[in-house]
């Protein structure tokens, strides 16, 4: 997907609205917060994803994984 937008004046910065079709490969909405890479006069943008977040969907996978056996040992 190419699409264009407009470089525009708020207050003293410069903003960019942000394609509909973007947001929703991103999965990101409202008040997310956006990671800019800048390299070789390109611009990437990605989620931020959030630390805390991320390890606590780890932990939650390492539980369903190893349910049974976490139980095993607290038995023990």
């Amino acid at each position: 997907m190419v699409t264009t937008r407009k470089l525009r004046r708020a207050g003293n910065s410069s903003v960019v609205s942000v394609p509909t079709e973007v947001i929703a490969a991103l999965g990101v909405t409202n008040g997310d917060n956006l990671k800019f890479n800048i390299e070789d006069n390109k611009v990437t943008i990605e989620k931020e994803v959030n630390e805390d977040e991320e390890f606590f969907k780890l932990l939650d996978e390492t539980f369903t994984e190893y349910n049974q056996a976490l139980r095993k040992l607290v038995d023990i």
